[in-house]
């Protein structure tokens, strides 16, 4: 297992111990996404570029943890996902391009994805991990750490 790979597992694993702290904003019944946790990624980049406010039935929880980092100038931003897809709401959004994406599934109730990618008009280049579980129905997202280089 690579270095990236073994992170985000380790990663994985800590998100199952903080999961039961999470009020989920589904029921079992209710399903926000179709397909597995590469798809799930995938539906939320491309909402982002289109309606970002669409996004909120991809998040597990409201409470979720988004950190957002630049490479080399230091600027971090730490949110729980309603208060980053607020913030988000308010900005011009980009059309965010997948040049690479894979993932790792536990048991098949808890998934990592790794992502880079780039905006398309004005361009940033962007590493992902975002985590996933199946808790509650369909594929949702519980964490986001982006770095934007």
């Amino acid at each position: 297992m690579s270095g990236t790979r073994a992170m985000a597992v380790l990663f994985l694993a800590l998100c199952c111990l903080h999961l039961q702290a999470y009020e989920p904003r589904v029921t079992a019944s209710k399903t926000s996404a179709t397909g597995g946790p590469e798809e799930v990624v995938r539906l939320c980049l491309q909402r982002i570029g289109t309606n970002v406010s669409s996004i909120r039935d991809l998040f597990f929880s409201p409470d979720g943890s988004v950190i957002v980092y630049g490479q080399g100038d230091g600027s971090m931003s730490s949110q729980t996902t309603e208060e980053w897809i607020a913030s988000a709401e308010t900005q011009k959004q980009w059309t965010h391009v997948v040049d690479k994406i894979s993932s790792e599934t536990l048991q098949g109730t808890l998934a990592v994805v790794l992502v880079e990618g780039h905006t398309e008009t004005w361009r940033t280049d962007f590493r992902s991990v975002y985590t996933l579980t199946r808790q509650g129905g369909g594929w949702q997202i519980l964490t986001l750490v982006q770095e934007n280089r």
